[in-house]
């Protein structure tokens, strides 16, 4: 694991500053990654104001340090009271609302993050060099003369009444459905359901329940399909307990899934039937002859068994489960059985085959493929892992010596992460210049690719000045290198705006200015 850079206190105050002007708060632990550096968190940070490490001093904290620099209220060292002080604050407070306050009025105005609910603890437990065994409400009572009382809270009966309308003016047909209503709420009430003492269930009568859920929404129910439509308060949660536990008169060790597969042949997924190697060869067979290749994990749904998918027979072979061999794949089993692809001989690789492969990859999904997206589609039995090895090995007829990230970089301009080219802080600047010159603001990490600069973003050229590496020594940032090289990112000095401020017409590409070309610039 690379070493961290070295930490100054200059630096994370400008990170805390940074902080407190986006968000209107000074950072804490609580605050994660650390916005100008996504590789600190505020956490680690504190750490290591703590234990002296990274150069920092020994023996603070993130809260001391601020406390200390900018005045933030450290809640680890409140600073003490005195009566008279709570006394003023009080006053103001009555002066401002017309009461008197108590211990949940929350913060104190002005008071730099008080509030009364603190000022009570340490009443009570005579914290904060206060005398004990006081509270608020005493001290006004003693101090102001703030007599409390509290009404004492009696429950209206609950009365069930006709309301009569606003107007006075009801017809007959209004009153005597606010009756039904009323008759139907109090039915209800009367016929709850009691959990200590609940209805004896049977198996047919549970049958009837899941046959109307199938009809309803043309599934078979679930321990989490919810309540039991046509019930007072069944779920299909509780019936799958009872079957299990054998309650409330039903049989012990059955379960809804077991239920529904015995009497209504529903396909359970703990026990689902077993399968042979003749009946996966059958069904490789029927799809060999109806699309005209083999079929692979991701060939989805088997026609013939519309409930079994290719990729659950390449689990089931794997883990050796409903009575397939184990350690065994999709692949495998028609190599063994069909010879489309043999194990001991693969077939040997051509680059400009690997790239049709690549190709229609990038068509279906978007990107281009690397060792971890399994199997390939046009080569039943490869994968890009394979591809990869060859790459690397030589194997298969290929040269080797290569990689797949490094094949694809340069046969269609992939951006491969292991071989970047390298950074200059110079280069640095004049894409942040260009930019600046654009857009009218400096670039932070947040400011998407580099324009004119194919891959490159402005968050990985700040995480390699930060990490070090691509030529970079480390231990810096964009905002730092911004800062030394072009006098300020949050106000540019008026030199400098002058000299950037050009006519739109004649806008340097960050590609020239990085190659060193001279630019025509007029100057405003």
């Amino acid at each position: 694991m690379a070493r961290k850079p070295p930490l100054h206190v200059s630096q994370l105050l400008s990170w805390a500053d940074a902080h407190h002007e986006r968000t209107g708060k000074w950072p804490d632990l609580t605050c994660g990654h650390v916005f100008e550096a996504p590789e600190e968190k505020w956490y680690n940070l504190d750490g290591n104001l703590r234990n002296g490490g990274r150069g920092l001093p020994e023996g603070w904290s993130l809260a001391k340090l601020l406390a200390e620099f900018r005045g933030k209220r450290n809640p680890a060292k409140p600073p003490p009271h005195t009566i008279e002080q709570i006394l003023a604050w009080a006053d103001a407070f009555h002066a401002r609302t017309g009461k008197w306050p108590t211990g949940y009025s929350g913060a104190i105005e002005d008071a730099n993050g008080e509030d009364w609910g603190a000022v009570n603890m340490a009443l009570h437990t005579g914290s904060r060099d206060l005398p004990a065994g006081s509270t608020l409400a005493k001290l006004l009572r003693e101090q102001r003369g703030v007599q409390r009382k509290r009404p004492r809270k009696t429950a209206a009966p609950k009365v069930h009444r006709l309301v009569p309308p606003e107007d006075g003016v009801a017809t007959a047909r209004e009153l005597e459905s606010r009756a039904e209503a009323m008759r139907q709420q109090i039915a209800r009430r009367r016929q709850g359901r009691n959990h200590l003492d609940l209805p004896d269930l049977t198996i047919d009568k549970i049958l009837v329940w899941a046959d109307a859920h199938h009809t309803r929404h043309a599934a078979w129910p679930n321990r989490k399909a919810g309540l039991i439509d046509g019930t007072l308060g069944e779920t299909w949660g509780a019936v799958n307990i009872a079957l299990s536990r054998g309650l409330r008169g039903l049989p012990c060790g059955l379960s809804l899934p077991r239920l529904l597969s015995e009497h209504r042949g529903k396909i359970n997924g703990h026990t689902r039937p077993p399968l042979s190697v003749d009946q996966v060869l059958a069904w490789a067979d029927a799809h060999h002859a109806r699309e005209g290749e083999w079929p692979i994990v991701e060939s989805g749904p088997i026609l013939e068994s519309p409930q079994e998918t290719w990729r659950g027979i390449e689990y089931a072979l794997r883990a050796g489960r409903r009575g397939l061999p184990s350690h065994s794949t999709l692949a495998r089993l028609l190599d063994e059985h069909r010879g489309t692809h043999k194990a001991s001989d693969p077939k040997p690789l051509k680059l400009r085959r690997i790239l049709a492969w690549a190709d229609a990859y990038h068509r279906r999904t978007g990107k281009w493929p690397s060792t971890r997206s399994g199997s390939i589609v046009e080569s039943p039995g490869d994968t890009w892992q394979a591809i990869e090895l060859a790459l690397r090995q030589g194997s298969r007829g290929l040269r080797g010596g290569t990689s797949l990230a490094q094949f694809l970089a340069d046969r269609r301009g992939k951006r491969n992460r292991s071989a970047l080219a390298d950074l200059s802080e110079a280069q640095i600047v004049a894409w942040a210049e260009a930019h600046f010159v654009r857009h009218g603001k400096w670039p932070t990490q947040k400011s998407g690719p580099v324009e004119d600069v194919q891959g490159e973003t402005w968050c990985a050229i700040n995480s390699s000045l930060y990490k070090g590496g691509r030529g970079l020594p480390g231990g810096s940032s964009l905002p730092i290198l911004l800062d030394r090289d072009c006098r300020g990112v949050a106000g540019v000095g008026m030199a400098r705006r002058v000299e950037l401020a050009v006519d739109t017409r004649n806008i340097p590409s960050a590609r020239s200015i990085a190659a060193g070309q001279p630019t025509t610039t007029s100057s405003a």
